[in-house]
């Protein structure tokens, strides 16, 4: 789930000083992705073997200082990464805080990673038995260090190359890795934007634009659209198994995979991760989780007097409920803005203390009524439980929960924190159960079908994009062999 984020400045551009106030820009917007570290890696498109990095944990705007930000204003080309671990504190260390940077027969080369290998631990013996040492467990760090060895042996078959041009060795690189992975790629005077051939990390392209001239001053890669400037436009979505090329010279595809068959973008992406005003496979966040909410108001029936929203992710399925419903939809939470997304926190206890401090209700809302409350999920029943507490002591008469996903049972292995059954709720308790458990009057989530057709209803059929989406965390049906 984390967030990556590159830029290069266009030939001649004379807004080089900006570029790394637009990197930032561009992390602050992915911070959703990732709260536990953030690192952004600057070359000056002319010295092959020189980076400047800066790297910390903690957000973004507490890592990054006026005087650090000031020491990049010279560079040319930037990546950076916000951190979102997947197996627990181990992996949070200082020595995992992305980009990486290697060393390699063609000078340095730096590496952003979203998602996580299901074949990591196979691939991770590999490298050691062939004599590569590894400094942390990170998969990422093991990409790194694949796609060294790959430079290493075609330099020695092709010393004709440009410099800096790496397409082959990414090309062999990523024929050598299974999913998941959505890749900024640096070398000293371009970055490569890459994606699996599944598709299932979301990841895009785009230009910046002079706000007075319109004339293009740099490119740039994100995972979501939401870190573009609004001087920008979206050029594409990197296409499952594509490699596109940034450079001074413009944005190009210089080499595709071919797809798998059928694609598996993560579903979730539209359920939770991703922000509102961010487009994925042609159409807006916002509108697919607006639909995911009338969809579920078709399905199920209630009578109510108010719907609620859990903040802030659920809102828009609210409000699509609502208007399918006619039940008229009210705030029934203040969130605390200070306290981050407790979803992604790395361990049980930090997600709990997180619940705690996140919500305020709005009493005179709901006293005396029957609330219908919303949520984008329910993946191990933390906050609802909490929640419907707040609610009944607020004096709601009734209590009932409308999911807008499905139930979540199966393990993730592709990169979201769901390492186990047993911390799924549903994967251990019935509706009925999970009912009783939160203390709700009842409970009722969005259909698989329901979710599929709200995704799928949207993406534009002109555009070259293939549906397929992984379910895996609901149907148990992964899209390739997890290696445990």
């Amino acid at each position: 789930m984390c967030g990556i984020f590159g830029i290069v400045a266009a030939k001649n551009s004379e807004s080089v000083e900006e570029l790394p106030i637009l990197a930032l820009n561009g992390l602050s917007a992915l911070q959703h992705r990732g709260t536990e570290s953030a690192g952004l890696v600057g070359s000056d498109g002319i010295t092959k073997n020189q980076v400047e990095i800066i790297k910390g944990q903690g957000l973004v705007r507490d890592v990054f200082t006026e005087d650090s930000i000031y020491k990049m204003k010279d560079n040319r080309l930037l990546i950076g990464h916000n951190r979102y671990s997947t197996a627990g504190k181990k992996k949070s260390g200082i020595n995992c805080v992305q980009p990486f940077v290697v060393y390699t027969a063609r000078g340095t080369v730096s590496i952003a990673h979203n998602g996580e290998l299901v074949d990591a631990k196979k691939k991770r013996k590999e490298v050691l038995h062939e004599g590569v040492g590894l400094s942390t467990d990170t998969d990422s760090e093991l990409i790194a260090q694949m796609v060294a060895k790959s430079i290493a042996l075609n330099v020695k078959c092709h010393t004709d190359a440009d410099y800096g041009e790496i397409t082959r060795e990414l090309a062999a690189t990523m024929s050598a890795l299974n999913m998941s992975y959505s890749l900024l790629v640096m070398t000293y005077d371009r970055i490569y934007a890459i994606r699996d051939p599944f598709g299932n990390r979301p990841l895009c392209v785009g230009t910046v634009f002079d706000r007075e001239t319109g004339g293009e001053i740099a490119y740039c890669a994100a995972s979501e659209s939401c870190a573009f400037p609004m001087n920008s436009k979206i050029n594409f979505e990197v296409r499952p198994g594509e490699i596109v090329e940034l450079s001074e010279n413009g944005i190009r595809s210089v080499w595709q995979m071919k797809p798998q068959s059928p694609l598996a973008m993560c579903i979730f992406e539209y359920v939770y991760f991703a922000r509102n005003d961010s487009e994925i496979e042609g159409q807006q966040v916002q509108s697919v989780r607006e639909e995911c909410g009338r969809t579920m108001a078709l399905e199920d029936t209630v009578e109510a007097d108010l719907i609620g929203n859990v903040p802030e992710s659920s809102l828009s399925a609210a409000i699509g409920y609502a208007s399918q419903s006619g039940i008229p939809f009210e705030p029934v939470f203040h969130r605390n803005s200070y306290v981050g997304r407790s979803f992604i926190q790395p361990n049980n206890e930090m997600r709990q203390n997180a619940i705690k401090m996140k919500f305020g209700v709005l009493k005179k809302k709901v006293n005396d009524q029957r609330v219908v409350l919303v949520d984008d999920s329910i993946v191990r029943g933390n906050t609802m439980k909490t929640l419907v507490k707040l609610l009944r002591e607020a004096g709601a008469k009734e209590v009932h929960l409308r999911i807008a996903s499905p139930p979540v049972k199966f393990p993730c292995f592709m990169g979201i924190n769901i390492p186990t059954r047993a911390e799924l709720i549903a994967s251990n308790k019935t509706i009925e159960e999970i009912c009783e458990y939160v203390g709700a009057d009842s409970v009722r989530y969005l259909s698989v079908e329901g979710l599929l057709n709200s995704v799928q209803k949207g993406i534009e059929k002109s555009t070259t994009f293939a549906v397929g989406h992984c379910t895996a965390c609901l149907t148990g049906n992964y899209p390739t062999t997890i290696e445990i």
